[in-house]
């Protein structure tokens, strides 16, 4: 009877002790909570800041701020005079060039990357098919065909919305030939009706490997 009256005892003073800390533990994970909430307000205005710093930052000597997009004009000014803050005829001629510089196979008469030279003359498949020409990915000696397949599509999107744009700055041609490069690559990619080599590239600079997916009843093999 006295272990039994012992045991209530130790039960009641336990659950006492508990109601008198209990408010104390809510208002420390308040606390917490509440110091939390300051230190993701003060990270979000921290964020705020930096973008405010970032969109102000000039650029080439030029402070960019934020305006209102006004019609294009090929002498780098809207109609009603406001000049852009860079030359966006110098920015495609450049970026076209740039895409020059990653062709691969043998290079046109045309050839405006004086420090380019033919490469890759033979690229073939696995029975042989010419898989010469399209563009080199990231400066090295492979040619990936989805990223390149994504470039192209991107690239002629843009020239179908701003066509008049490219042919006002003299850039349609460069333009459609630039299309056109990888466009004749993937059309040889596709030695077969449900065939397509998808990449290539050089293994130890001498070996060709392609890669190549066939569609059969739906599946890819």
């Amino acid at each position: 009877m006295e272990s039994s009256t012992v045991e209530i005892k130790e039960k009641k003073d336990s659950k006492e002790e508990v109601c008198d800390i209990l408010p104390e533990l809510i208002a420390n994970e308040n606390d917490k909570m509440r110091r939390r909430k300051e230190e993701r307000r003060k990270v979000k205005e921290e964020e705020d800041d930096l973008t405010d710093d970032i969109e102000k930052t000039p650029i080439n000597g030029v402070k960019v701020q934020e305006f209102e997009v006004l019609p294009y004009s090929s002498n780098g000014k809207t109609d009603e005079g406001f000049t852009f803050p860079y030359d966006y005829k110098e920015v495609i001629h450049k970026s076209i060039l740039f895409y020059e510089a990653q062709r691969s196979g043998k290079l046109p008469q045309n050839n405006r990357i004086n420090w380019r030279g033919d490469s890759c003359l033979t690229d073939h498949g696995e029975h042989d098919e010419d898989l010469e020409g399209g563009w080199f990915d990231a400066g090295d000696f492979i040619k990936f065909g989805l990223p390149m397949a994504w470039s192209t599509t991107v690239l002629a999107w843009g020239l179908v919305q701003y066509r008049d744009v490219y042919s006002d700055i003299g850039e349609l041609d460069t333009m459609l030939d630039s299309i056109k490069w990888p466009a004749d690559y993937f059309i040889r990619c596709h030695t077969k009706k449900n065939e397509f080599y998808y990449q290539a590239s050089i293994k130890r600079l001498i070996i060709l490997v392609a890669f190549r997916i066939t569609l059969s009843s739906g599946l890819i093999l």
